[in-house]
């Protein structure tokens, strides 16, 4: 089966004023899936969005809940204070979800203040992930974590394949996974043939982009994509490949050139 990949909006076709024409965008450029984390998406009204992507012909694969309404969050999974919002905020993602039929709703866990102690935000984001566990698979979607360098988002909670895999099994339910960013991967672990294949049967999502600029992936870097993207269609692997990359000179078209290069399809 060959390698399918969407493409992110949060990064992608930014020459376009608003998101419903870089729905447009994406499917001239050969997209059949996209997905997005901007949290300006639940400015938009949710139906009007789905009916926007229905009328391209284009799949939404993920989104990510929302950031939070205070000036410094990045989701409120985490965080003891916020429970009550954390549930309002989940319902707010589900009923996106929903209506962009979108399978996979990628959980923001939020930053980790430096008054609050570990074990607090520990067993608050276990209580938060359980109930979310619940309450999307009640609703037949999958929960996503991903780990985040916290230098790219400053003292984010989530920032341990070894924390994430520990939730993973303690939730212990089968629409709980994660979501394998390898620009993160790179930047906190490295090793990532032997993290690659030790994570992938946890993972229902992977993303992509260059280390350390996080252009697009056959720019100079760190990393061998050539060798990843073949590493991952040896394991097995069949879920999408987000696009998630800054454009190096800001163009998307010509930031796909490595695509068709490389022998793979938008």
């Amino acid at each position: 089966m060959p390698l399918k990949f969407s493409a992110n909006l949060s990064f992608l076709f930014n020459d376009q004023d608003d998101l419903k024409n870089k729905y447009k965008a994406a499917k001239d450029a050969g997209f059949k899936a996209v997905e997005i984390g901007d949290p300006s998406m639940y400015d938009l009204p949710a139906e009007e969005l789905g009916e926007s992507a229905a009328e391209c012909g284009i799949q939404h694969v993920l989104i990510n809940t929302p950031v939070g309404n205070q000036c410094n969050d990045w989701g409120i999974a985490s965080i003891p204070s916020r429970r009550q919002d954390f549930k309002v905020d989940l319902e707010t993602g589900i009923k996106y979800a929903k209506a962009l039929n979108c399978p996979r709703l990628h959980v923001l866990a939020g930053r980790r203040p430096p008054q609050w102690i570990d074990t607090a935000m520990d067993e608050v984001y276990l209580e938060n992930m359980t109930y979310a566990a619940q309450r999307l698979q009640e609703e037949g979607l999958t929960l996503l974590m991903e780990v985040i360098n916290p230098a790219v988002v400053l003292n984010y909670y989530l920032d341990s394949y070894a924390k994430a895999i520990e939730i993973i099994k303690k939730i212990n339910k089968p629409n709980v996974k994660l979501q394998l960013d390898i620009f993160h991967l790179q930047t906190l672990a490295g090793n990532l043939t032997e993290n690659i294949k030790s994570l992938l049967p946890y993972t229902d999502h992977v993303q992509i982009a260059q280390v350390p600029g996080r252009n697009e992936v056959n720019v100079e870097g760190e990393v061998n994509y050539q060798y990843i993207l073949k590493l991952l269609k040896q394991q097995g692997y069949e879920g999408w490949i987000g696009l998630e990359y800054k454009p190096s000179n800001g163009s998307t078209t010509d930031s796909l050139k490595w695509m068709q290069q490389w022998g793979y399809a938008t």
